[in-house]
């Protein structure tokens, strides 16, 4: 028995089924612990560290408050108050705890994790309708897989920007596995459109 016209249109070749959907899964992946690496380093940013003098007092052995009661307990307070102008003054370069980098398109703040869990269920949830209906969810995998690649783009830059080399470097792997997904779909999607508009030109 031939295949009919629906069949042919809609089933699609497990390799390449099995391709996609890796490279969905992978940069899913990556997108969620890069994000987590982020979140992570800011956090770490924002603590603060002790100053040297603040250290130095604190590594005191107790041992030696004895020697010298008066002059230490003048360097002290000296060194007390040469912390409490330092704290108040902001170290240069120094960010806020509050002014934390967040990046945000249309109102929604990117890096919420209800938002990086809802991109991830998304694809999942493509992946699997692809893998179910074949060739119909080719055009709605391909515009998302270029949506997603575009805010990668965006996602790159201010990385770079922010001298974050290293997440900028996962987010360009992260680009590319969105990208491939778009080719790839894109490509399969020409393909089965040009089969099928040959077949019905010779039925």
């Amino acid at each position: 028995m031939q295949p009919t016209l629906s069949s042919v249109t809609q089933a699609l070749p497990r390799r390449w089924l099995t391709t996609v959907i890796s490279l969905i899964v992978i940069s899913s992946a990556l997108l969620v612990a890069g994000i987590a690496l982020e979140r992570n380093a800011e956090i770490n940013e924002a603590t603060p560290v002790p100053t040297g003098a603040a250290a130095k007092a604190a590594a005191t052995p107790a041992t030696n408050a004895g020697e010298g009661a008066g002059e230490n307990a003048e360097q002290h307070a000296a060194e007390a108050s040469g912390q409490k102008v330092g704290a108040a003054l902001p170290a240069t370069g120094a960010k806020p705890a509050t002014d934390l980098h967040q990046e945000s398109i249309f109102g929604f703040n990117l890096e919420n994790p209800w938002v990086v869990g809802g991109n991830v269920v998304v694809w999942l949830v493509l992946a699997a309708l692809l893998a179910r209906l074949g060739c119909p969810l080719l055009p709605v995998v391909t515009a998302v897989a270029l949506l997603a690649a575009a805010l990668d783009v965006r996602e790159i830059v201010a990385k770079l920007g922010a001298g974050q080399t290293g997440l900028a470097l996962l987010a360009l792997v992260v680009t590319l596995g969105h990208l491939a997904v778009a080719i790839l779909c894109g490509t399969m999607l020409l393909r089965r459109t040009t089969s099928a508009s040959l077949q019905r030109a010779t039925r």
